[in-house]
């Protein structure tokens, strides 16, 4: 019946959300040291925390070198990740929330050494 199949559902879900917790804090204790320069820096006005191409990169150069070793898992319908599917959600949930937990920063400021003015603005929508 559709009770018990959705219950059995939320089991599964239930089930894979502790995966993926179990999953981001091994990677917090393993460390962002890639995404990282010296001890980062504060960036007092959001207008300047842009991030540059070079610093992009070594986002996607984390993602690649993390998401299938670390068994990423989508949280839209629950497969294993590989990095060229990885979207900004996934980013996200693996990768900006932890490295920024500890210091409560933005990602930019875990890269940059000072505020970084942008030249174009695009911003996106939740």
């Amino acid at each position: 019946c559709f009770k018990c199949l959705s219950g059995h559902m939320a089991h599964h879900g239930i089930l894979r959300c502790f995966d993926i917790v179990q999953r981001v804090l091994t990677l917090s204790c393993e460390g962002f040291a890639d995404l990282v320069v010296g001890s980062g820096c504060t960036i007092a006005l959001t207008e300047e925390r842009a991030i540059t191409l070079q610093q992009l990169e070594a986002l996607y150069s984390h993602i690649e070198q993390w998401c299938e070793p670390g068994g990423w898992i989508s949280d839209r319908d629950w497969t294993l990740l590989k990095p060229t599917s990885v979207n900004l959600y996934d980013a996200v949930d693996y990768v900006v929330k932890p490295a920024t937990a500890a210091r409560s920063c933005s990602f930019v400021e875990l890269f940059a050494v000072g505020p970084q003015k942008p030249t174009w603005f695009v911003s996106h929508w939740w």
